[in-house]
């Protein structure tokens, strides 16, 4: 199996380089990008966004924490 690899630019002097180990993944995120013409960069960046947020959510569910009480 072949890894791919995105390359993200956090700013003009710093990148972050994401491993995909499936190569369906990069497919996907190439077809995504080019149906809806947005970069690879920003579609990997809410990917990341919406599981770290998912995350807090539970993390938050967990001790009885919710939001917006």
């Amino acid at each position: 199996m072949k890894t791919k690899h995105v390359q993200l630019k956090i700013n003009p002097q710093e990148h972050v380089i994401v491993q995909l180990d499936e190569p369906m993944l990069f497919d996907k995120l190439h077809t995504l990008s080019a149906e809806y013409s947005v970069s690879m960069d920003l579609l990997v960046n809410l990917a990341i966004k919406r599981l770290i947020d998912d995350i807090d959510l539970i993390r938050n569910l967990r001790i009885g924490k919710i939001k917006g009480v």
